[in-house]
Formats: structure tokens, C-alpha cells, sequence
């Protein structure tokens, strides 16, 4: 199963189009964070996230992204691309504050949180590995991931080792 979460109006054959927005006439009228919560685990093999993350506030990605490692197989990729707050020179990008309904400013530093690079990774975030992220002069900022998971089920003792070395979620 292949989903595009806000996946505006453009088809893409082969995907699930999920958005919550009903003039995109998606396949799936819904937010994106509900509808990954339905999904079962290790069901996905391919997700996009394109330009919508930033409509979301700071739990809600992590929330939204934890159901996404869940949802998606190991070794699945999910390709995320955002307006960046700054040009890969440096200097800020006007452009990521021009849309009202943003709510959230992304930066590659974003993403370091969902890797264990970073120090505000304290809100039981589960890992990923970023394959490739590419920083536009457009602003853009473009990202494949993988979960990182192991490709088998653990075992009850396994999943016990597991849980204890999460970093608990901060509420």
C-alpha cells in the first residue's frame, strides 16, 4: 500500500490520497494525522508527506510520525519535502512565512529530532534514518526516510529491552 498524505489535488496512480481538504477530491477525506492512526502495522511500503507537515503543531508531528514508523514496513520510505525557514545559504526564506495556515517552521534541525541527533529528541520520538535530505535554492527542503526498526517481529523479551531504552514521551 502506497499513501500521500495531504496529497492535494493532483492523482497519482497506484497511491492512496488522503486529505482533508474535500476540493482536493481525495480518495480518503480525512485528516492525515486520523487516518494514520487507523492504518495496521508494518502495513505500508510507501508514504509521502509533501508540503503538509508544516500545518501541523510541534506534538502533532512527533504524534503523526510515530504512527507513521508503526504503520510503515522496515525498510519502507517516506518521502517528506517542506517549505524550509532558511535557503540552504543561510539566510532565512521569506517564503515559509507567507501561508497562514502554517503553524509549525521547519529546518533540517527538524528533522535531527526524529534521528537522535539532537537534544530536543526528549519526546519519545522512535528513531529513523534519513537516507538523502536535499535543501533546495528554492527553499525547499526535500527528505527520504526509513523507519529504523528491526525486519522481523520481536519477541516479548526483545520488545522489553526495547521499551526500556525509549526516551520517555514529555507532556
Amino acid at each position: 500500500m502506497k499513501i500521500d498524505l495531504g496529497s492535494g489535488p493532483t492523482p497519482r496512480e497506484g497511491w492512496i490520497r488522503v486529505d482533508d481538504n474535500p476540493r482536493s477530491i481525495p480518495d480518503i477525506l480525512m485528516t492525515m494525522q486520523q487516518y494514520v492512526e487507523t492504518l495496521k502495522d508494518n502495513s505500508v511500503d510507501e508514504a509521502r508527506a509533501c508540503g503538509c507537515l508544516g500545518f501541523l503543531e510541534g506534538q502533532e508531528i512527533y504524534d503523526l510520525m510515530n504512527h507513521l514508523w508503526r504503520a510503515l514496513k522496515p525498510e519502507a520510505l517516506l518521502k517528506v519535502e517542506v517549505t524550509c525557514v532558511v535557503y540552504p545559504t543561510g539566510m532565512p526564506n521569506p517564503h515559509a512565512y507567507t501561508v497562514p495556515l502554517i503553524k509549525t517552521q521547519i529546518s533540517m534541525q527538524t528533522f535531527k529530532c526524529f534521528t537522535g541527533g539532537s537534544t530536543y529528541d526528549q519526546r519519545g520520538v522512535l528513531p529513523w534514518n534519513i537516507l538523502q535530505a536535499v535543501h533546495s535554492h528554492a527553499g525547499w527542503l526535500q527528505v527520504d526516510m526509513t523507519p529504523r526498526k528491526p525486519a522481523r517481529e520481536l519477541n516479548p523479551e526483545e520488545q522489553e529491552v526495547l521499551k526500556k531504552n525509549m526516551i520517555p514521551r514529555i507532556v
